[in-house]
C-alpha cells in the first residue's frame, strides 16, 4: 500500500490582500473607517420597516452628519424619514440607525 499523499496545489498569492481594510463601526477609533454605503443604509431602514416588531412608539437613534439625534420614526417618503413631530430627516445625511 502506498501511504504517500498527492500534493495540493496553492496558488502563490503575488498582491497585497486587502481584506476587511474598511469596516463600518459606530465607535470613534482612530484605527476604524468608518465608511457607509447608502445601500446599506437603505436596506437597513426597509428592514426595520418590514421587522414584526416594528412600533410607532419606538424611540430610534440616528446618527447623521450633524450629531446623532432621538427621534420616534413613523415613516419613509422618498429620500426622507418622518418623524412623529413631523419632521423630515434626510436619508442621504443618515450614517447610523438603531433602536
Amino acid at each position: 500500500m502506498n501511504n504517500k499523499l498527492p500534493k495540493v496545489f496553492a496558488n502563490p498569492v503575488d498582491h497585497k490582500i486587502k481584506n476587511n481594510s474598511e469596516v463600518f463601526s459606530t465607535i470613534n477609533n482612530t484605527n476604524v473607517v468608518n465608511k457607509v454605503n447608502k445601500e446599506d443604509i437603505i436596506k437597513k431602514i426597509n428592514n426595520i420597516f418590514a421587522s414584526r416588531n416594528f412600533t410607532y412608539k419606538l424611540n430610534f437613534k440616528i446618527k447623521t452628519k450633524n450629531g446623532i439625534i432621538e427621534k420616534r420614526v413613523i415613516g419613509k417618503n422618498d429620500n426622507y424619514l418622518i418623524t412623529l413631530d413631523n419632521d423630515k430627516i434626510l436619508i442621504d445625511d443618515i450614517e447610523d440607525i438603531w433602536t
